[in-house]
């Protein structure tokens, strides 16, 4: 990264504005509480700059964006206060100086930082009473001689002193932007910005795959799935078998194979299906389900009854003549539904070298929030997510028939 030298050419200018005598003297002390002397008259009719005033124990620098003065002449102070013009009375006496406890301002609006120097301003002319100036500054101090107020001249050069507490700051800004500097080399700006181009890519992509309606893609079958998992196949819908890779670890006992898949939906965040035969699929989904603590009903009804349709943890299952069961649940922060279903018309299904009596599909969805509701609502709407193998007697599904 290009290095800056901006406090460098600061230095400079301000080097041009010094005196030449001013480098070569020390700055004459003040006045200590007992004895606030002065070698010259306090000049009257001279606008005054505030530069510092006390905060706390400390003085602090004024900004130098906020334009506060005063000016004393025949016994009236007027001035800015940050913001506001002031205006009082004084009463001055050798090095003894007072101002009047009553100042009128102006009622303008001010920023925080006018406002907070207009208000220390103002309170500390009512605690002053002697005045100094040293090394061209007014300095305006209280009953134990400690400065209150600091002025100059809006035309006086910088003091010695004034110029080493400003060179001190701007050291400490040029170490500052060196440690920027290094934390912005450290973040790798042209790395994020390759990153962030990738992600852009790869969403484009995404938005057109989701932009062509009715997809019906499944995936390479050659080599991925196995006979048995190609089965599995038959009974997932194409929109979304062309998400679904072999899933082959932590099956539920008794699987003859399962797939897992990610449906391009924003509902789901995954789910999983299982062929299995009937009696194991059912005492799987039962399992299940009163492990999620789902409350099990009889039928979806009557109307009002808690169900997964209004988010209530629950399930049904019936058995009449055919296997058909629905539940959710919430588990994990998740919303969770489970579906078992007969696989297929027949009553025992071949499977490579394996024959499923009474074969069953279970599906296992995970939602993107413990709603249950829009979970519910995408797997029943209209288009359901469990097909029955429908060509189970067909050659040309290998491995696949009814004995």
């Amino acid at each position: 990264m290009r290095s800056r030298r901006y406090p460098t050419m600061v230095l400079l200018a301000l080097l041009t504005l010094v005196p030449a005598s001013a480098t070569a003297q020390e700055t004459s002390p003040g006045p200590t509480a007992s004895q606030p002397t002065t070698s010259q008259p306090v000049p009257l009719a001279t606008e005054w700059r505030l530069i510092e005033q006390r905060v706390g124990d400390m003085l602090e620098p004024v900004p130098v964006t906020v334009p506060a003065s005063l000016r004393l002449a025949d016994g009236a102070a007027v001035g800015q206060g940050g913001c506001n013009e002031f205006s009082g009375s004084y009463t001055l006496d050798g090095t003894a100086l007072s101002f009047a406890d009553e100042v009128t301002r102006s009622l303008r609006a001010c920023d925080l930082d006018a406002q907070a120097v207009e208000d220390a301003y103002l309170a500390a002319l009512g605690e002053v009473t002697t005045w100094s100036i040293a090394g061209g500054a007014l300095q305006l101090r209280d009953e134990r001689g400690e400065p209150l107020l600091v002025f100059e001249q809006p035309d006086a050069a910088l003091t010695p002193t004034q110029l080493s507490r400003l060179l001190a700051r701007i050291s400490g800004a040029e170490a500052t932007i060196a440690q920027l500097e290094a934390r912005i080399e450290a973040i790798g700006i042209g790395r994020l910005r390759d990153r962030i181009s990738e992600l852009e890519s790869a969403n484009q992509r995404l938005e057109r795959q989701l932009a062509t309606p009715n997809a019906t893609a499944r995936p390479d079958r050659s080599t991925a799935f196995s006979p048995a998992e190609l089965v599995v196949l038959e009974g997932v819908p194409a929109r979304i078998a062309g998400s679904c890779q072999p899933l082959r670890q932590r099956l539920p006992s008794g699987t003859a194979a399962a797939v897992q898949c990610r449906p391009d939906t924003a509902r789901v965040t995954e789910m999983a299906y299982y062929l299995l035969e009937g009696p194991r699929a059912v005492r799987l989904f039962e399992d299940r389900m009163r492990a999620g603590g789902a409350t099990p009903l009889e039928t979806y009804g009557p109307p009002g009854t808690p169900s997964c349709a209004d988010g209530a943890a629950s399930y049904v299952y019936a058995d009449g003549g055919g296997i058909g069961g629905l539940g959710c649940f919430v588990d994990g922060g998740r919303a969770n539904l489970r579906l078992v279903q007969d696989a297929t018309d027949c009553k025992q299904l071949k499977v490579g070298n394996r024959q499923l009596k009474r074969p069953a599909m279970y599906a296992a969805l995970t939602g993107a929030s413990r709603d249950i509701v829009p979970l519910y609502d995408w797997t029943v709407g209209g288009r359901g997510i469990i097909q029955k193998i429908d060509r189970p007697k067909a050659k040309k599904s290998p491995g696949v028939g009814c004995p």
